[in-house]
């Protein structure tokens, strides 16, 4: 079983994208969060505890301050 209940955090602000990549990952037994903007993947950092990330590297930054 790859994932063997890993904690992986998405962030991901194409709601279509975080979907897909979700739940293929859920497929591979990982849990997962999803977050579309950096305040989100903040808070969910916070709360789930994620073992890694996989981040949008176009994500736009908006009113957060990083």
């Amino acid at each position: 079983m790859p994932g063997m209940g890993r904690r992986l955090l998405v962030v991901e602000d194409e709601p279509l994208t975080a979907s897909l990549l979700a739940e293929a990952l859920r497929a591979h037994n990982f849990e997962v969060a999803t977050a579309a903007d950096v305040l989100a993947a903040q808070k969910a950092v916070k709360e789930f505890d994620p073992d890694a990330a996989l981040i949008d590297i176009s994500l736009e930054i908006g009113r957060a301050h990083v």
